[in-house]
């Protein structure tokens, strides 16, 4: 349903381009190329599986997508990413913070694309500093930086474990 949902509303919106990335994990490809057959709207959707993920994230204006470590990537590369978080699962600090805002219906979504240049300066420091653990005033192309990020992103993952 969010794949539909999201094909048919973004070309309302204006954007008619649409990559969709899935999880490398999932292999439904066949599944996704099937359900277009259903959209109603004229839209041009890729779908991938296996792409690298930061190449798809330079190459895009924006990302929309569920909650996911995606989002860390995202602000790294400073790419806008607009998150979707349509059920009732609590959300790991900083996202659905004053900072940075998260989108519980399709209309909010809306407002984030609209905003996004407002909207995502303040998010992606917020994103960088609290989920990332880095200066968001810093340098992000020191040699050491992949190695700080994979640190603080360990340190990060067993706070969660350490929380369920």
């Amino acid at each position: 349903e969010y794949f539909l949902k999201i094909c048919e509303l973004l070309p309302a919106w204006g954007y008619h381009q649409i990559t969709y990335k899935l999880h490398p994990g999932s292999k439904r490809i066949a599944y996704y190329e099937e359900l277009k057959r259903y959209l109603r709207t004229p839209v041009d959707v890729t779908i991938l599986q296996d792409a690298p993920l930061f190449g798809l994230m330079e190459q895009a204006d924006f990302i929309v997508g569920p909650t996911s470590t995606a989002i860390l990537e995202a602000a790294v590369l400073d790419r806008p990413y607009l998150c979707v978080h349509l059920d009732d699962f609590s959300l790991w600090p900083p996202l659905d913070s004053e900072e940075v805002p998260v989108a519980h219906d399709f209309d909010a979504l809306k407002r984030l694309i609209e905003n996004r240049e407002q909207y995502w300066p303040r998010a992606r420091r917020a994103i960088l500093r609290d989920a990332c653990g880095l200066d968001p005033d810093a340098p992000l192309e020191s040699p050491s930086f992949t190695q700080r990020l994979f640190d603080n992103l360990s340190r990060w993952l067993d706070g969660l474990e350490d929380a369920v």
